[in-house]
């Protein structure tokens, strides 16, 4: 069992005052337990300055919770700090948790899973839109070539999406500010470099272009120092990884940011259909200026 302190820090600055102004913040981690690791959320606050005239929160489709908050009076800097303290736990290690996975799923064939869900029996939760593209994860045939390398080497459900995870995480190249937010995903397809972003959605594109289930995740990964060094305090970042629906077992989450299967070192936030979903902050505003945007995340194991 793990418990962190998560601290995610964001400002903007703007060059010319900010007249009215629309947010949504995705920033609570959920609480929820699954057959291979648990999270819990022991307590959160959401801290924003200057004060919004009006702020409420709500759960959206996915469950996800949303703080709304609006400006209609003036302001060149804004601040949202959100500190949360989570518990994640897990029996397993990344070897037995793939003996587990492997040993449990074993006679677990894929095109049943594609079978059952297309059938619509096993559809509490519903998870059928989730084979569905979606804005930032079209139906690419590119993606689907990808994918069918590893799942026609065997019937095995499980084992194919290992090794899916895997040969991503080893044919692409971790390249950060080779893509942007809108990069599409036809692009990193071909040119195989991005961030976790890309690799999700990629993965992602492949498993829906299958006929199978999976959702994108939004959250957070503990970084650790290279040995001798200090931790970095503010030096860590939000991280993403998929997560591939099973039925009669639930979700299981994949990272092939990694290569894999998040336990007690990610900490999740957020989940929907990608990346547009689950955006920790977005919003409107009305300015003529241009803005500074910083962001700074800490996750820092306690005691």
């Amino acid at each position: 069992m793990q418990r962190y302190r998560v601290q995610h820090l964001t400002s903007y600055e703007y060059s010319e005052a900010v007249s009215l102004a629309y947010n949504e913040a995705r920033l609570l981690p959920r609480s929820f337990e699954t057959p291979l690791y648990a999270q819990h959320c022991l307590h959160h606050q959401l801290n924003i300055s200057p004060r919004p005239r009006d702020r409420h929160g709500r759960a959206d489709f996915f469950g996800n919770h949303v703080i709304f908050f609006s400006f209609d009076e003036g302001y060149q800097a804004m601040t949202i700090d959100s500190t949360s303290y989570v518990q994640r736990s897990s029996p397993f290690d990344q070897a037995g948790v793939r003996a587990y996975l492997q040993e449990g799923l074993a006679d677990l064939n894929w095109a049943d899973v594609i079978k059952t869900l297309k059938s619509g029996v096993d559809s509490w939760p519903p998870v059928q839109q989730f084979s569905l593209a979606s804005v930032q994860v079209p139906l690419l045939e590119e993606a689907r070539n990808y994918a069918a390398l590893s799942f026609d080497r065997t019937t095995s459900f499980i084992e194919a999406v290992l090794e899916l995870m895997t040969r991503i995480y080893e044919d692409f190249s971790y390249t950060p500010g080779a893509t942007q937010i809108g990069t599409p995903l036809k692009t990193i397809a071909a040119e195989k470099k991005g961030v976790c972003q890309d690799y999700s959605h990629f993965m992602i594109a492949c498993l829906r272009s299958l006929g199978f289930a999976c959702r994108y995740v939004s959250g957070y990964l503990e970084t650790l120092p290279l040995p001798g060094k200090e931790r970095l305090v503010g030096a860590d970042a939000s991280h993403a990884w998929c997560s591939v629906y099973i039925p009669e077992f639930g979700w299981l989450d994949l990272d092939p940011t990694n290569n894999q299967v998040p336990l007690e070192q990610h900490i999740s936030v957020a989940w929907g259909r990608d990346y547009d979903d689950v955006t920790p902050l977005k919003g409107v505003i009305y300015s003529s200026g241009k803005q500074t945007l910083k962001v700074s995340v800490d996750v820092a194991p306690q005691a």
